[in-house]
């Protein structure tokens, strides 16, 4: 699941995404979910919220951000 996808688009809707990025809701949905897009779309919908398109394609579909911190491990 990208979280981050779905908060991106604040209080708009999957259709009003959709809609700007010319392609049906349901790859609005899909995409969130972690479903794969193409590089064209990742790049049209990360110019929309200002993000790398490169993001799309991380394994884990998380938005790495320096405002979280990574808890420390014990050492053994």
């Amino acid at each position: 699941m990208r979280e981050w996808l779905i908060e991106s688009r604040g209080n708009e809707t999957q259709s009003a995404i959709a809609k700007k990025l010319g392609v049906d809701r349901s790859t609005v949905a899909k995409a969130e979910k972690g479903g794969r897009v193409s590089v064209q779309l990742a790049q049209r919908w990360a110019a929309l919220i200002s993000v790398d398109w490169t993001l799309f394609f991380d394994e884990k579909g998380e938005l790495k951000s320096p405002k979280r911190k990574r808890k420390a491990t014990p050492a053994a």
